[in-house]
């Protein structure tokens, strides 16, 4: 699939502040930053989880870390998230397994090509499981599958957007504010 439409940080209105969210935040595996935002920790395992081994992104494509995701990050992430940036959640496959050049004796000290880090926004639309903004919730549904406009996982209710709107949710200056 081609992205017919770009996002890009220049053609953004407004004044530019420091982002919370940036690259490598998280740590690594082994060396996880100490009180990172949200509560997370790089590689960290979750007993209830909704994503497991998960990538986690900035909207711009900046991989900040990795880890399972429980219904409880999720609802925290959203609310302490600032308005005018997005978490986007990628599978373990789309954002390790891909870039692996060559297998080591555990996956994270497999080598892996250096675009790991920053795959871009066309990747983030081609391969966005969960998008995460200020109180907002999404489930990507890239197959067409769900009837529902919500879902509710574990007490985390997500709005469904289709595929087709990965793009334009990425590409929001803000989100308006969830309805109940």
């Amino acid at each position: 699939m081609v992205v017919k439409q770009t996002l890009s940080r220049e053609g953004r209105k407004g004044t530019a502040t420091m982002s919370l969210l940036t690259r490598g935040m998280y740590g690594k595996e082994f060396n996880p930053t100490p009180n990172a935002p949200f509560g997370l920790r790089c590689g960290q395992m979750r007993g209830r989880n909704l994503v497991h081994n998960g990538g986690w992104y900035d909207r711009w494509g900046n991989k900040l870390g990795w880890g399972d995701l429980s219904p409880d990050d999720f609802r925290r992430i959203a609310a302490e998230i600032p308005v005018d940036e997005l978490f986007v959640v990628l599978g373990e496959q789309e954002s390790f397994w891909e870039f692996v050049e060559k297998i080591g004796p555990i996956g994270s000290m497999s080598r892996t090509r250096p675009e790991i880090d920053h795959p871009g926004v066309e990747y983030m639309v081609q391969h966005a499981h969960f998008i995460i903004g200020r109180g907002r919730l999404y489930y990507i549904d890239r197959y067409k599958s769900c009837k529902e406009t919500t879902l509710e996982w574990y007490g985390a209710v997500f709005e469904v957007v289709e595929f087709e709107r990965v793009l334009e949710v990425l590409a929001a200056e803000s989100l308006p504010p969830a309805t109940a």
